[in-house]
């Protein structure tokens, strides 16, 4: 709920430090409630390096310096002063760290009104075992970001996505297709692999005219060094221009293929297309870059098995695509085929969990997935229906694998679509090829007898008894 002020805030001081996605999606918010209220001043609170992010807003900037003047509590106390020192007459606190929290404390003891996002952090917990195709995004950052200033008693609309700017080009005249790659991420999860990466840049740098690699220093500047020395029109961007001259840049490209990182930020803000790419993480939590439509989205399948699956190639007709059709069509055969790692068994969902390819990153899934059901129980009611989940764990002869996983694809593909299906996930060990963990979770008690009276129910589950060795069910409640 809003704040009872009878009078709105004339300046707002906005707090978000890191990280810099989160950050660069905080523009999009300003920029509604700019248009809707033109005569509140905005003070942004955070680190120099993003300033570029607010270009074309008529906002202020408190620079933090958590490692100098701001560090430690009195450091803290010393950012507020300054704060009120400008004027401030109201906090909105989008970041809700434990630094954020605490200046948005101290001017709250001087008489401001504060507000701190929700980041939905319970919901998106709940929201990470669901593979169901036709599950609802949940509400998006940038969203979260309004609301925020909506509980300081403003009034106005979710933004609309970014229009096109006219911003210099760092590098001349452009001829042709520029098409901007950006391979990397600080989490591992979220990079795509360096030897189809490589495979990648050389087949769009044959079919456009300028390809340009987005990268940090080390070795993801190394790579775009040996990216630039192999292929005369590709543009390593490390070194060459500093972050304001990137995004002028990635404002006059034709499209930027990013994984779920930075770039793809940065390209919403200049409403350049963009193909993003996610492992680890998914969109449905909310991350997708502000107005990047969701049939640019690719959500990686569960890497398993070693082949020759001609994943770079796959990627490159997607992009050539991407002007002519969905993103969705070009990209699937590139979903199915990332990290030249074959998945025995697709997940078939828009959210999925990601397991690496080893023992005990299953086992954590496992027991994550089983721990996330026990605990659920504590948001339900006594009387209100409770889901179900199933974890299966099943064993197989190498001589009945190839015949169980054929059977195991056909029963989820079914189960996935009755209403009652929240998710139904299936995994192979990537080093044992004889276990298989399957993960289903079920509307309610009510959902999973009508499933166990379906046809393709009574048809595979006898079948998939036959073909496995042993099966160990777990059933939870919550």
């Amino acid at each position: 709920m809003a704040l009872r002020n009878r009078k709105l805030p004339r300046h707002i001081l906005v707090i978000r430090n890191s990280a810099m996605g989160d950050v660069a999606m905080v523009p999009h918010a300003l920029r509604a409630l700019r248009e809707a209220y033109p005569d509140v001043r905005v003070t942004v609170l955070t680190r120099p390096l993003f300033k570029p992010f607010f270009a074309g807003l008529d906002v202020d900037f408190l620079e933090a310096d958590y490692a100098g003047r701001h560090k430690g509590l009195r450091g803290l106390l010393r950012l507020a002063g300054e704060a009120r020192r400008r004027g401030i007459d109201a906090v909105a606190d989008v970041h809700g760290v434990l630094r954020s929290r605490i200046v948005g404390l101290l001017l709250r003891l001087h008489g401001m009104p504060a507000a701190r996002i929700d980041k939905g952090r319970i919901e998106k917990w709940f929201r990470l075992g669901c593979t169901n195709p036709a599950a609802s995004p949940l509400k998006h950052t940038v969203v979260r970001y309004c609301d925020v200033l909506r509980r300081l008693g403003f009034v106005f609309d979710d933004p609309q996505p970014a229009a096109k700017p006219v911003r210099p080009n760092p590098f001349g005249e452009k001829k042709g297709v520029w098409i901007g790659f950006a391979p990397f991420s600080a989490q591992a999860g979220k990079t795509y692999p360096e030897d189809l990466a490589a495979e990648l840049v050389a087949g769009l740098s044959a079919r456009y005219d300028r390809v340009f690699i987005h990268s940090g220093g080390g070795g993801e500047a190394a790579f775009a060094e040996r990216m630039e020395r192999e292929h005369p029109n590709v543009t390593a961007l490390w070194g060459r221009v500093r972050f304001a001259g990137e995004l002028d840049l990635i404002a006059n490209l034709d499209c930027v293929v990013s994984m779920d990182s930075l770039a793809m930020h940065m390209a919403s803000l200049v409403a350049t297309p963009v193909v993003s790419v996610w492992g680890a993480t998914h969109p449905a939590l909310g991350f997708l870059g502000y107005g990047c439509p969701p049939e640019g989205v690719v959500q990686l399948v569960v890497p398993v098995r070693s082949t020759d699956s001609g994943a770079a190639s796959s990627a490159i007709t997607a992009v050539c695509a991407f002007r002519r059709r969905p993103f969705s069509t070009v990209w699937r055969s590139a979903c199915r085929s990332v990290g030249r790692r074959k998945p025995a068994v697709e997940a078939g969902g828009f959210d999925c969990l990601v397991p690496k390819d080893n023992d005990t990153m299953e086992t954590r899934i496992f027991l994550f997935l089983t721990l996330g059901a026990l605990l659920a129980g504590c948001r339900n009611s006594a009387t209100a229906p409770k889901r179900v989940r199933l974890n299966v764990e099943m064993s197989v002869s190498a001589g009945n694998r190839a015949a169980l996983l054929e059977n195991l694809l056909l029963l989820a593909e079914a189960s996935r679509a009755e209403p009652g299906c929240i998710g139904y996930e299936i995994y192979e060990n990537s080093r044992d090829s004889s276990r298989i963990l399957i993960f289903e979770t079920w509307r309610d008690a009510a959902s999973l007898e009508a499933h166990q009276q379906t046809e393709h129910f009574r048809l595979r589950a006898p079948r998939n008894r036959e073909l496995s060795e042993t099966s160990v069910l777990s059933r939870f409640e919550f």
